[in-house]
């Protein structure tokens, strides 16, 4: 069995030191060492290219490679073995290790200055660095600190636009593939995506920004699983806020008998639940929400309510969510309790309805201070071509919004002309300005 890599390394390093001279060491200097000795080709190759690159790393460490420097460096490779190309490439590989080790360094405190970036860019223009290379020596390390960084951005249960656009660079600065970001564990995007949903809903309003921001999360958290249910939560709310500014929708009333003039916003199958003394008494049929009345319609028992005489309408979400009614007089109190089958959230859109129609019917419903802000969707989708879909202001491409150049409190018109897309900061700062 031939000699290991580590001891031909020995073997060379004892008489490499004992050389007052490199330069007067013959060329059979790896030969006449290891005389007597049995050692493989591969592993005498091993350590005498192990051997030199050591060396050279000593020479370069601090990028400053002098005469005397590059001399011995020469020698060591004449002695070695090592031709001309392989040395270049040898000196190569060092400066990538020298990066890889200038990078590990930088990020250690989880931080990566100017004064740290620029170092690194110093090591890449001395040894003449490809871009590939860099990133496939501190790809383990900048996803590591890609990690770090989320999980700082994250302790406060937010994940801002700023902090997203950090992330973002330092994925594209090192090459980071959306394989390798998919393996970073956020255990607390729940709560995160819960706080900007939360967050989004005070406004009152859902705008397209919202939803950018939104599909923006759920990648950064790695939560594609969660994209669907969150958007839905927002187009849930979209129509929510709707109906509580008394846009409520139109439903075909099919062969249900309404009032002259009256509409049918909606409907829902249910089954009514009344109690009678401990007898609890269930009736299935539907719920219809109309303008003029509440109406429940089932085989065996009907009734229909008036919006004055409700006195309190809950939404119940529990395991089979319900709508709580109490009622001043006549039938109707109790529980309707969703079918198998239906969504929550319509009973939930339904129990929004019939909150309007309460507040219209008592006459408690805030008066209009403005024209409507409805913008057609026509119109909505020429401006947002012509514009590019990004703030005309300052090219921002999160929380955009329709303004008016000229506000409708101006006597502005809603037209393509007096249209344009605003970020949400941009237009706060006009206000209603022209």
């Amino acid at each position: 069995m031939g000699l290991s890599a580590s001891s031909i390394q020995e073997m060379l390093a004892r008489g490499l030191v004992q050389a007052p001279n490199l330069a007067r060491l013959p060329d059979t200097f790896l030969t006449d060492t290891l005389a007597g000795h049995h050692a493989e080709q591969g592993a005498v190759r091993q350590a005498a290219e192990a051997m030199y690159m050591r060396a050279y790393y000593g020479f370069v460490v601090d990028l400053d490679l002098d005469a005397v420097e590059e001399r011995k460096s020469r020698e060591l490779a004449r002695l070695l073995k090592i031709g001309d190309s392989r040395a270049a490439e040898l000196n190569y590989q060092v400066g990538v290790a020298l990066y890889a080790k200038t990078f590990r360094d930088a990020v250690a405190d989880g931080e990566l200055t100017e004064d740290e970036n620029r170092r690194l860019q110093t090591v890449a223009g001395f040894f003449g660095l490809r871009r590939r290379d860099v990133r496939q020596a501190v790809r383990k390390h900048a996803l590591q600190f890609y990690s770090l960084k989320l999980t700082e951005a994250i302790q406060d249960g937010i994940l801002t636009e700023e902090e997203m656009s950090e992330l973002t660079v330092i994925a594209k600065t090192w090459g980071l593939t959306a394989r390798e970001l998919a393996d970073v564990t956020v255990p607390e995007k729940m709560d995160v995506l819960r706080a900007a949903l939360t967050s989004i809903k005070a406004k009152g309003k859902i705008d397209q920004g919202d939803r950018e921001h939104v599909r923006s999360l759920t990648y950064f958290l790695n939560a594609p699983e969660l994209l669907k249910p969150c958007l839905m939560d927002l187009d849930l709310y979209e129509r929510l806020f709707a109906i509580r500014r008394g846009v409520l929708p139109e439903a075909d009333p099919g062969s249900l008998i309404l009032e002259n003039g009256e509409h049918l916003h909606g409907r829902l199958s249910v089954i009514y639940e009344t109690l009678r003394g401990p007898k609890l008494n269930r009736a299935s049929g539907t719920l219809y929400v109309g303008s003029a009345k509440l109406r429940f319609v089932g085989r065996a028992r009907s009734h229909a309510i008036t919006y004055r005489n409700i006195l309190e309408v809950s939404f119940q979400n529990t395991r089979t969510p319900k709508l709580q009614i109490s009622l001043s007089s006549g039938r109707g109190s109790g529980r309707y309790r969703l079918t198998r089958g239906n969504s929550p959230a319509a009973l939930l859109e339904l129990k929004e309805m019939v909150g309007y129609l309460i507040r219209k019917a008592h006459r408690i419903l805030p008066p209009s201070r403005r024209p409507s802000s409805h913008i057609p969707e026509h119109i909505r989708s020429e401006v947002y071509a012509r514009d590019g879909g990004v703030c005309v202001m300052c090219g921002a491409r999160e929380y955009i919004e329709f303004d008016h150049i000229i506000p409708r409190s101006k006597g502005g018109a809603t037209t393509v002309a007096n249209l344009q897309i605003l970020c949400r900061r941009c237009n706060s700062e006009k206000s209603d300005q022209i």
